[in-house]
């Protein structure tokens, strides 16, 4: 038997195609033909209805267990038509009044076989023989390092699918040719990099489908294909899909969806020697702990969720223990990977548009995630600390003069103390909490930035953490507050921070009016969401979308110019407006020290002065 990799699986014409990679970079391909079925409940009439398809088709009973949270074990019938009748057949079904219902059926022929035939996930190691085409799961490899799929050759980034075997037919749904994957746009989920293969190759095995599904696909979609296929692995049926929630009292609604538990910043403002206490995966623990499924307390939420938590944390461990940053980032991903799988486990629990959702189980953990969160708070501030702000599933608090081992120690306390899993997330050497907009008393929600305590710095819902800021702004805003927050202590921030904005500030604005920064890095960036005539006004994306001819769904890019929207490149762009961006920008690391930019003087300053060369000194007031 060689060893190797599970690259690629997907159907065509009544026939699955199989692509390994050998050890040796070596690939090799299997064919084998494959009718997909269906399975359904005739009821008393079970006989009577396989008597009549077995004419057509080959057709047998089969035990089945249904329903997921109360089963009960059932003869029903199994078809499995020639593939050129495989629709036909299924429609006839569907009109027959005899036949109760049909399992199974909205799943994709791959998925089917992977799930009843193969069984092994794609991206997974393998044990092979080529000549007699066995191919089983590698016993005892350690999959801690992903395959050595080529980022060029194998997995192909771009527009155009070209065959390593040109007999063979194609599969551009899932991005399949012929011993090549294709990433193009439709593969939304897939970042052509090797962390990004190594997050790809996490979701495919969770989705339990090729990777270029799992490229394609939601998370709704692809924890939808994990649940199937743990039903079919245990002998359940897959019920056909309808978009439905039950139904419930406004008055219940709003006593039972109060989703999870936030605490406000004491206060906008900077703190110091502040740890983050995280429950690691909090509501996947809490499903598996507590038991709570689609039903409410059943099997199927906790038993999908285990050993993928487990994974997660294992691989946590791991990138913890390693110096390599090449690796650290690529464990870094795979956690990122499942942690995105297994928080949207949870997201669409009670979703409509979930196989099995009931949002009476959604409403259930997040019962369960506040008092975990107010228990937790608690037992912080009896121990002394002071609980600055709280994030659902994480606290941040403070204590005077507590060190690492005391925060870690906090965490022990409360793990033991709620039965769930936590830890000392981050460290802040300092941390600052914005303004609410429109509210200068009250500090926003979700909206901090800091300095850890290895120097590296941590920002949400800033200017510099979202996608939709151009990039030179973004990369002034982190300068600007590496520059002042690691300047020293609180007072050595407060006493260097004019001084020090007031000359980024200066040469940055300066280096705009010059034209000197590339418009590449002045481009806004934006996802439609909706189509250009659907926008009630003249907003910049779908000014840029008319002009690029973009849909919903689509991203546009565009620069102001000196003449307004432009998707065009090399064009003289506006430098006044880029100069507001970066002094609002600034105002968001300054604001918190007490310090503001003048609204009178904003751009006058600059524009009233010959050169730019010197700092403009009288740019703030407290």
């Amino acid at each position: 038997m060689q060893h190797g990799w599970l690259f690629d699986v997907y159907f065509s014409d009544g026939n699955i195609y199989i692509w390994i990679m050998g050890e040796d970079k070596t690939f090799y391909r299997y064919i084998e033909k494959y009718n997909p079925y269906f399975i359904i409940d005739a009821g008393d009439k079970n006989s009577e209805v396989l008597y009549d398809i077995s004419e057509k088709a080959k057709a047998y009973y089969v035990e089945r267990l249904y329903p997921v949270d109360d089963p009960e074990r059932r003869n029903m019938i199994m078809v499995e038509p020639e593939w050129k009748d495989y629709r036909s057949m299924l429609k006839a079904a569907r009109r027959d009044p005899r036949i109760l219902a049909i399992y199974d059926s909205d799943l994709l022929p791959v998925q089917k076989y992977l799930f009843n035939k193969l069984r092994i996930e794609p991206g997974s190691a393998v044990e092979f023989d080529d000549k007699n085409m066995r191919i089983l799961p590698a016993k005892d490899r350690d999959d801690t390092y992903p395959p050595p799929f080529d980022l060029s050759n194998d997995i192909v980034c771009g527009e155009s699918c070209w065959k390593r075997n040109e007999s063979d037919p194609v599969d551009y749904n899932q991005g399949s040719c012929a011993g090549r994957i294709l990433m193009n746009a439709r593969a939304r989920w897939f970042e052509c990099s090797e962390t990004g293969l190594a997050a790809l190759i996490e979701r495919a095995k969770f989705a339990f489908l090729p990777l270029g599904l799992a490229a394609r696909w939601s998370s709704n979609r692809i924890i939808d294909s994990r649940n199937a296929f743990t039903l079919i692995s245990k002998g359940f049926v897959v019920p056909v899909f309808h978009a439905e929630e039950p139904p419930m009292a406004m008055m219940d609604f709003l006593a039972r969806d109060r989703g999870g538990y936030t605490i406000p910043p004491k206060s906008a403002g900077v703190f110091e020697n502040v740890g983050v206490i995280d429950f690691d995966s909090e509501y996947p623990s809490i499903i598996v702990k507590e038991r709570i499924s689609y039903g409410g307390h059943g099997w199927l939420l906790p038993e999908v969720i285990k050993p993928w938590l487990e994974r997660r944390l294992k691989i946590k461990r791991s990138m913890k223990l390693v110096n390599d940053q090449r690796l650290k980032a690529i464990y870094k991903a795979r956690s990122d990977s499942l942690k995105l799988l297994l928080v949207s486990e949870y997201g669409i629990s009670g979703c409509s548009r979930n196989r099995f959702g009931n949002h009476f189980a959604f409403e259930e953990i997040n019962r369960i995630s506040r008092e975990v969160m107010i228990k937790a708070k608690r037992i912080a501030e009896s121990l002394g600390y002071e609980v600055i702000y709280g994030d659902v599933d994480s606290l941040f608090v403070k204590r005077d003069n507590a060190k690492r081992e005391d925060y870690e120690n906090l965490s022990r306390v409360i793990s033991q103390e709620t039965g769930l899993p936590v830890s000392l997330d981050k460290l802040f050497r300092v941390i600052a909490f914005t303004r609410k907009k429109g509210d200068a008393r009250t500090a926003a929600v979700k909206r901090y930035f800091g300095i850890l305590e290895d120097g590296q710095i941590e920002a949400r819902g800033i200017e510099a953490r979202r996608s939709d800021v151009p990039e030179a702004i973004r990369t002034f805003q982190l300068k600007l507050i590496e520059k002042i927050y690691s300047s020293g202590s609180l007072k050595e921030i407060k006493m260097n921070a004019r001084r020090i904005s007031s000359e980024m500030l200066s040469r940055f604005i300066k280096e705009l009016r010059e034209g000197s920064i590339p418009d590449s890095l002045l481009m806004f960036k934006k996802i439609l969401s909706k189509d250009p005539e659907e926008y009630a006004s003249n907003v910049p994306q779908k000014i840029a979308a008319i002009l690029s001819g973009s849909r919903k769904g689509d991203e546009v890019r565009y620069i102001i110019s000196v003449n307004g929207i432009s998707v065009k490149s090399g064009q003289l762009y506006d430098w006044k407006k880029y100069a507001e961006l970066a002094i609002s920008a600034a105002r968001t690391v300054l604001e918190p020290l007490g310090i503001t930019p003048t609204a009178e003087l904003k751009l006058e300053d600059f524009l009233n002065l010959r050169s730019l060369s010197k700092p403009v000194d009288p740019l703030f007031f407290d």
